[in-house]
């Protein structure tokens, strides 16, 4: 998402303008969802890199197992509430946009 976001460094950017230039002229119905999902993903994976970086600097500390694992929660999440396909495939329109990118 912050290759999207990069070009609008300067301003506010629109969920419309977001999502369209994620998915094109024609989102799915989880679009919103997903972006919502991406949002906080990240925030949360922000509070992360911060802790970490505090308890290493502050108490030359890396942080405990637990809180790697929720880390790696956070990270394998899925996109939105669709459940992930049995095997490797997707189900058409549900492929992670972002995969897409660099």
């Amino acid at each position: 998402m912050l290759v999207v976001l990069a070009p609008h460094a300067d301003r506010a950017v629109t969920v419309g303008t977001l999502t369209e230039e994620l998915w094109g002229r024609q989102p799915p119905r989880s679009a919103r969802a997903t972006l919502q999902t991406y949002i906080v993903r990240s925030d949360a994976l922000d509070a992360y890199r911060r802790l970490r970086t505090t308890l290493a600097r502050d108490q030359g500390l890396e942080p405990s197992a637990a809180l790697g694992r929720i880390r790696q929660s956070v990270l394998s999440a899925p996109a939105d509430d669709t459940p992930a396909p049995a095997d490797d495939t997707q189900a058409p329109g549900t492929a992670d946009p972002l995969a897409r990118i660099g």
